[in-house]
């Protein structure tokens, strides 16, 4: 649940960024990239 709202969070910013209205599927993708990063380091 945590994580959906962390993506949709940053997918909103990306469309801030855009200067789009609206969340779009571009923007959420681009907001799955940097799912990686998102990880905890041991």
């Amino acid at each position: 649940m945590r994580s959906g709202l962390r993506l949709l969070r940053v997918a909103r910013t990306v469309g801030d960024l855009c200067a789009s209205d609206q969340v779009s599927i571009e923007n959420l993708a681009f907001a799955l990239r940097f799912r990686s990063f998102d990880v905890a380091q041991p």
